[in-house]
């Protein structure tokens, strides 16, 4: 029985692994869920094209138990589960609407004229096609919705099916797969075990945050992400008799994948103690046990009113008046400055000075030439309360310096980047950029606005020959006052066009030595020569050292030694370093022939168990040596070892069911010989 049980779990350990490779880049995705009597199966199409082929071809399902009372099954036994399955026609749906909420929401993106997307019949061409794409995506996500929150939504829609002739005592192989479809693409299994899918969970850890007539539930949903994929909120009175808040459930749209926490906010009747508690729902549409239970009233806040207003304004000082009808702590208030209105939330902030009943004085003593001001008081509860922000500009006509160290460089697609030294003046805007193509012409903006940074990027296209653009820079502070231009700097533009590819001019071939005769290119700058040997083995390259003044239209020769018998191909590369761009001589082709070795003796040993290939061979001669390539299933061959003394090699870089094809070449100065074995593990 312990033999049976060992050979039943290699068997279902090769069934899982066959299945995950099945999964891999399907059209259609397969879950399942397995009760005490039935099995519950959703599917879903993962191209929103399919929509069509849902309703006019629908799907295959077929059934095999492949394991009886923990003993394999061989052959597995085959069962039709359904053929044909299809969405409902339209006069089923609207019957449907009745018993399902989801049901219209599933019919209207099956079935209806148009769903959400308002088309406008005048256009045509291209935007029309992008205006129907976006419809059909917007088809299969509320398709995928309702089906997901409603199983029997999901069985009219022809993605979803219920087998109830099934024994506990059978685990089996279910296959899907669309009618008239491609079988590699368009075919889907997955594998049910005997026993059932455990029970679903109850969440746990509910908190509740109760605030101003509002409640912030909150629960960790990463340990449930796989398991719900909706959940519902009941509320009580009195702990013991719970009711649904909504009669639609809550979805999975807001969760924080960062912290794993998915909230819910809810209004609260009224100020009397009341009880939540959550129940989760999976893709079946089955409800889990509920959470624990959480209470609360609503917390009484205290309205609170701000109001900041400007009294002076000077060059030295600021003057602010603050009210508020509260009776707040002073260290509760803070006033908030800031020079950019998105950031008001900066924790700079000024102490009160003076008192007169609500009215508070506030001084800045170190202004800055425009700042945003707020108030901001956090009363008892943690609420806090901010006034409207207020404008302060104080006078101001002294402009900023010079920018200096301008510095820019373009690259080869015409991107100039452009930077300089930041500019030291509390009131200052930003800089404005100017571009010419005289150096002492007339200089145009190019920036609209004043911008923060201390660089720009500038697009100029590519030029032929090259060219010099000149630009300067000028700063800008919070009243619009300008700087003086800073002086010009000029950025030479890069030649975009590459030079002449190399000529291979003849070739010689004495036993194993091969002589390649090329002409190197008509320039000599920032270039760099590659030649390329391709055999049926391998494609290799070496870097050619060619003397600068020898680059122009001069004669090369390059030598290289074969050991290699068959059909060679070789072919000069040119990399120009200023371009980025790479220029291809023609190729030649050439046919080796290389004295062989006498036949040598190749074996193999695989061993299963112990998970490992073992290659052996013999070899008549001293001085030679053994390499050995290796490639899997359709990759390319690769080398993995060389050996001088070694007549054996043990490969363990394996998976099961994986075909491994092994190349010996055994090879001297002027022989060589090869053998293929290929063997499925």
């Amino acid at each position: 029985m312990t033999n049976k049980a060992g050979q039943l779990k290699l068997f279902l350990l090769f069934v899982h692994l066959f299945i995950s490779v099945q999964l891999t880049g399907q059209n259609i995705k397969l879950i399942h869920y397995r009760t005490e009597d039935k099995v519950l199966l959703r599917w879903a199409p993962t191209n929103a094209a399919d929509l069509n082929r849902l309703k006019n071809y629908g799907f295959n399902m077929e059934r095999f138990t492949v394991a009886r009372d923990s003993v394999r099954i061989f052959p597995a036994e085959k069962k039709v589960v359904k053929y044909g399955i299809k969405t409902a026609d339209l006069q089923s749906w609207e019957q449907g609407y009745l018993s399902d909420k989801y049901a219209a929401i599933a019919a209207q993106a099956l079935y209806g004229d148009t769903f959400l997307i308002n088309l406008q019949d005048d256009f045509t061409g291209p935007i029309q096609a992008i205006q129907q794409a976006e419809e059909l995506e917007a088809r299969y996500s509320f398709l995928m919705l309702a089906c997901e929150q409603s199983f029997e939504v999901a069985r009219m829609a022809g993605l979803g099916i219920e087998d109830s002739n099934i024994t506990s005592n059978e685990s089996y192989l279910y296959k899907l797969y669309w009618q008239g479809g491609d079988l590699k693409s368009d075919t889907v299994f997955v594998f049910v075990p005997q026993i059932e899918t455990a029970p679903l969970p109850s969440l746990r850890n509910l908190k509740a945050e109760f605030g101003e007539n509002i409640v912030e539930l909150s629960w960790d949903n990463l340990a449930y992400d796989n398991t719900y994929t909706s959940y519902e909120v009941e509320i009580s009175t009195d702990g013991s008799a719970f009711e649904v808040i909504d009669s639609v459930a809550s979805i999975q749209t807001n969760t924080n994948k960062s912290t794993g926490i998915f909230s819910r906010q809810l209004t609260l009747p009224d100020t009397s103690k009341m009880f939540y508690r959550i129940r989760g729902i999976n893709s079946f549409g089955m409800r889990g046990p509920p959470s624990n239970i959480v209470s609360g009233t609503a917390k009484e806040i205290p309205r609170v009113e701000l109001y900041l207003i400007e009294r002076t304004a000077k060059e030295n000082e600021v003057t602010l008046e603050l009210r508020v009808n509260s009776d707040s702590r002073k260290e509760d208030l803070k006033i908030l400055k800031t020079t950019l209105l998105k950031s008001l939330d900066s924790k700079a902030y000024l102490e009160v000075v003076s008192e007169e009943g609500v009215i508070s004085l506030l001084n800045d003593l170190q202004p800055t030439p425009s700042a945003y001001y707020k108030a901001r008081l956090e009363v008892q509860g943690g609420k806090t309360f901010e006034s409207f922000p207020i404008l302060v500009q104080v006078p101001d006509s002294i402009p900023p310096d010079i920018p200096g160290g301008l510095h820019g460089t373009c690259d080869s697609l015409g991107i100039v980047r452009l930077s300089w030294n930041s500019v030291c003046d509390k009131g200052l805007g930003g800089y404005r950029v100017y571009r010419s193509r005289v150096e002492n012409g007339e200089f145009r903006q190019l920036s609209t606005r004043a911008i923060t940074d201390t660089v720009f990027y500038d697009s100029i296209g590519v030029h032929k020959p090259e060219t010099i653009i000149y630009y300067k820079v000028q700063a800008e502070d919070l009243r619009l006052n300008r700087s003086k231009l800073s002086p010009s700097i000029g950025v030479l533009t890069i030649d975009h066009i590459p030079p002449p590819p190399p000529r291979i001019i003849g070739y010689e071939v004495i036993d194993s030595v091969v002589s390649i005769h090329w002409v190197s290119s008509a320039s000599n700058n920032n270039l760099e020569y590659y030649i390329f040997r391709r055999t049926s083995l391998a494609l290799d390259s070496i870097k050619l050292n060619v003397k600068t003044e020898d680059q122009i239209y001069q004669t090369q020769k390059f030598l290289d030694f074969v050991n290699y018998s068959g059909q060679v191909n070789y072919f000069l590369k040119l990399f120009d370093r200023q371009t980025n761009l790479f220029q291809t001589s023609d190729t030649i082709d050439l046919n080796i022939n290389l004295r062989k070795f006498d036949d040598f003796k190749l074996e193999s040993e695989v061993d299963r168990r112990n998970h490992f290939i073992k290659l052996s061979w013999e070899k008549e001669c001293q001085d030679c040596f053994v390499k050995l390539f290796r490639r899997t299933d359709n990759s390319l061959m690769r080398l993995i070892s060389e050996f001088a003394n070694d007549n054996n090699y043990v490969d363990k870089n394996l998976a099961f069911g994986q075909v491994v094809t092994y190349l010996i070449v055994i090879q001297d100065r002027t022989r060589k010989q090869h053998k293929l074995i290929t063997i499925d593990f």
